[in-house]
């Protein structure tokens, strides 16, 4: 029996400072690599070419799933394909892809995909998310933005892990705004389409335009979908930037029950609420109470369930460190910031240093 061959399959533009790592890294795992470029002005093409890639020519038409079903076609004859994107570059799990799709029904393969990203603060932190990227023969997608996969087959995690540096070094937003509110106007009551816009919104910290578009989301979705949690999640973000505290402890008491697994959720409730009792202290401590309780279930929950890295370890055990020092709880600040600390968390060390220095 014929071992089935695997494909990788990706589309480009002005990707030189990226793409020589990407290809260099999936290489020895797949038996083909077909770049398809949009339009670049740079080297992007002879780089794919220089790594062995083939190159083909796909003319932009602002239509995401059209230029991927493009890449798609011109891979038909393989039985599995692998889609990346030049800024993802595989870590690990590489040696896993040919195990995978030995005598495998056809499904639809999930990758982790480990994006770094800047926080309000400054602060580079770390988002998991996991994404069917590994695809049988004849799988197709549709959506001009934020395509989807257009077929109903199982989900199975693959255990190849990749990461993406995109969202540290380009500001897409100004790509992806227009293409979203273009499909909007055909699909006004697309949940999906306006909790995108409100991501996009979001990451350029227009949180009044965000809002928007998550409220329209969080009303339309009901429960259909599997971005829920992290439209809630982003939502509560958006109602605490815009001070909006009443409809954000409304959202959170409405979810409590469906997130209790999410500690995305009780990290950013944790957040929400320390903002709200700053600017309106509460007159019971047991609503005071309630912040430390939430980060206490992030470390209950651990990071397996957060999409952010460190909400449900280290940075949960800080904020609570940061918390006791408020309240001059001393040993109890030692104890979250050494918990921290050993996690390799650099500030709870510099507050350890700090503590030692009072004392």
């Amino acid at each position: 029996m014929l071992k089935p061959r695997l494909a990788l399959a990706m589309i480009v533009k002005n990707e030189a400072a990226h793409l020589a790592r990407c290809l260099d890294r999936i290489r020895p795992w797949v038996d083909h690599m077909l770049v398809l470029d949009t339009g670049s002005s740079d080297d992007t093409i002879a780089i794919a070419e220089h790594a062995g890639a083939e190159v083909r020519h796909f003319a932009w038409c602002d239509d995401f799933a059209a230029a991927r079903n493009a890449a798609l076609d011109a891979v038909a004859d393989y039985d599995w394909v692998l889609v990346l994107d030049a800024d993802e570059t595989i870590v690990a799990g590489g040696e896993i892809l040919r195990r995978f799709i030995a005598d495998l029904e056809p499904c639809l393969g999930r990758i982790a995909i480990r994006s770094t990203f800047r926080q309000e603060n400054g602060e580079i932190q770390t988002s998991v998310s996991r994404i069917s990227r590994l695809l049988p023969r004849g799988v197709r997608y549709r959506g001009r933005i934020h395509e989807q996969i257009a077929a109903t087959l199982p989900h199975i995690d693959t255990g190849v892990v990749v990461e993406h540096s995109g969202y540290l070094d380009t500001d897409k937003s100004g790509r992806n705004i227009p293409l979203l509110q273009a499909e909007l106007v055909g699909s006004p009551q697309d949940a999906a389409l306006h909790y995108l816009l409100g991501r996009e919104w979001q990451a350029i910290r227009r949180h009044d335009e965000a809002r928007q578009h998550f409220t329209e989301s969080y009303r339309l979705c009901l429960g259909r979908y599997t971005w829920e949690s992290d439209l809630v999640v982003r939502f509560l973000q958006t109602l605490k930037a815009c001070e909006a505290f009443d409809e954000a402890v409304a959202v959170a008491s409405a979810e409590q029950e469906r997130q209790q697994h999410n500690a995305d959720f009780f990290f950013v409730l944790a957040d929400t609420l320390l903002d709200l009792f700053i600017r309106q202290p509460p007159e019971n401590p047991a609503e005071v109470a309630m912040v430390e309780q939430c980060w206490q279930r992030c470390l209950e929950l651990g990071d397996s369930h957060a999409e952010v890295e460190g909400r449900g370890s280290y940075l949960a055990a800080y904020n609570l460190g940061a918390f006791a020092e408020v309240w001059n709880d001393v040993p109890k600040a030692r104890h979250w910031y050494g918990m921290a600390a050993t996690q390799g968390y650099a500030p709870a060390s510099e507050r350890l240093a700090g503590l030692k220095e009072v004392e």
